[in-house]
């Protein structure tokens, strides 16, 4: 839900940050592929950010009810562990090996998420396919961004399945 969390929609959350750069330098909408800022356009989104959390007094420049959390890692978590039951219930297990990871610190740095990278349980070759449960029923395919095998940035398309 969002629209100020009252009633339903199907817009992604559009915090302080993203709304500046997409309404600076993303003017295609999510079809743009993100930019690559130079400084003095780092330091205008900078600037402008400053400016919506000073008028703000600090506070959301759209405040709500809603702990965020809850939704950011709540909602995530919740579907990884549902579907992790969902496959340890079935009778027929499926010819793959399946596992379902929980990252943290990923606001803080990517923590988790880097150090699983870095220390796979597995050999990284053998991982064949990723799901990323973060939040549930926010964003568009286009919205995301990912790294291949090869290290190579891959921008959201239409090859990327929604959840």
């Amino acid at each position: 839900a969002h629209n100020d969390h009252i009633g339903w929609s199907t817009r992604p959350v559009a915090h302080d940050s993203i709304y500046v750069v997409n309404h600076l330098f993303r003017t295609g909408g999510a079809d743009d592929r993100p930019p690559q800022l130079d400084a003095a356009q780092q330091a205008q989104v900078n600037a402008l950010i400053a400016d919506i959390r000073k008028r703000s007094n600090g506070a959301s420049a759209r405040p709500d009810s809603i702990y965020n959390g809850a939704d950011d890692d709540g909602s995530g978590s919740v579907s990884v562990l549902e579907i992790a039951q969902y496959f340890a219930a079935q009778k027929v297990k499926p010819k793959r090996s399946l596992l379902f990871v929980w990252h943290v610190g990923e606001e803080a740095g990517l923590y988790g998420s880097e150090w699983y990278t870095d220390h796979p349980t597995v050999p990284r070759e053998s991982i064949v396919a990723q799901l990323n449960m973060d939040m549930i029923g926010r964003g568009a395919a286009a919205d995301n961004t990912g790294m291949t095998i090869a290290g190579v940035k891959n921008h959201g398309n239409s090859d990327y399945v929604q959840l």
